[in-house]
This record gives structure tokens, sequence and C-alpha cells, in this order.
């Protein structure tokens, strides 16, 4: 069992096993290591970019460096059943979350809708974004559209 007592060697309060006389865990080592983890989270968020692509960008290519991020905004016309589905997904580009339905302002029938998906970029290496507008309950069936983008991550 550890107790906080006071440490009479260099006057630091850590965890003591009182069985062995030795401090297990100095507490100002440990602030110092969770505040270098925080500020290195905190620079690699800051210095990080974000890439927009929307359906102008189909069979295009884009560049990033690893922890950059990719956001598709894609088009649907809701209530067809129609949905982009991302063919495969890549360990060095994973989707982040689920994708998002944004509604138009407008609420009547056959409103357009934006589907958004979101990446971030892990490691170096190719990874292209294939997308197929389908209706997921249709086997056999060629898609409406198809959308590409190669993305390159230096």
């Amino acid at each position: 069992m550890c107790r906080m007592t006071p440490d009479t060697d260099d006057g630091c309060y850590g965890f003591r096993d009182p069985g062995t006389r030795r401090q297990t865990i100095p507490i100002r080592s440990l602030i110092f290591l969770l505040c270098g983890a925080l500020g290195t989270t905190l620079w690699a968020r800051e210095n990080s970019k974000t890439v927009t692509l929307t359906q102008k960008d189909n069979a295009t290519s884009v560049t990033l460096s690893a922890g950059d991020h990719i956001v598709v905004r894609l088009p649907v016309t809701e209530g067809t059943g129609y949905t982009w589905q991302l063919k495969d997904e890549r360990e060095i580009l994973p989707l982040e979350g689920e994708p998002e339905l944004e509604h138009s302002s407008e609420t009547k029938p056959g409103q357009t809708g934006t589907q958004v998906f979101r990446f971030v970029a892990k490691d170096k290496g190719d990874a292209p974004l294939a997308f197929r507008l389908i209706r997921p309950w249709e086997k056999e069936v060629r898609p409406l559209k198809t959308y590409t983008v190669k993305v390159r991550i230096r």
C-alpha cells in the first residue's frame, strides 16, 4: 500500500511504499511528464492542417503530412435512398467517427443535403479514397456516381 508522505531527501512530495523507504513516483516527475505530453499534443494539433474536398475535387490528388485532416463533403438527394459509401478504409488514413449528414435549410422532399466524411493522416504512404453513391440494399447494381481522390501522406 502506498501513501503520501513528505520526501525528506529533496523536499518534494511523492508516493512512498512504507515497506521499502523508496519513492516510487515523484510528483515533480509526474507533473513534468504530463505537461510534456500535453504540450506535444497541442503543438501537433496547431501545426496540422485540414483540407476540405468537394465534388469538384473528384479525380484529383492531394498531398498531406502525418497529422493533417481531410474533410470530404459530397452532395446527396435526401429521400432517394442513395448514400455515399467509402469503398475501402486505409489504416494510414482512417475515418474519424461516423459520416454525418448535413441538411439544407429547407425541409421539403428531395432536398439536397451533404454527406461529410472526416479522415486523419496517420502515417506515410499512398491512400486513395474511393466512394460510391449507392442504395445499400441493392446488390449487383452499378453505383449511380463514383468519387475518387489520390492521397499521398509524406
